[in-house]
């Protein structure tokens, strides 16, 4: 699996988040377009759900990764 730029920034820091993190929060603080984020969801939530997670999201919190352990990301690691 080949991550694209945009979505391991967008997973990287869904993991460092302890709680949901908005569409704004995120294209804050990656540099990537809101639009553009909620374009690239999409395709993380596909990534993680290969990982056998699933990317939690309510309206007006945003969206944040149930379960998520150091131990599950070991397939992401090597796209660094």
């Amino acid at each position: 699996m080949k991550l694209k730029k945009n979505e391991l920034k967008i997973i990287q820091l869904l993991l460092a988040s302890p709680d949901y993190i908005s569409t704004y929060d995120i294209a804050t603080s990656t540099g990537i377009p809101r639009r553009l984020v909620r374009d690239e969801i999409s395709n993380v939530r596909v990534i993680l759900s290969s990982l056998n997670l699933n990317l939690l999201s309510k309206p007006s919190k945003g969206y944040f990764i149930e379960g998520k352990s150091s131990k599950r990301f070991k397939p992401i690691a090597k796209h660094y």
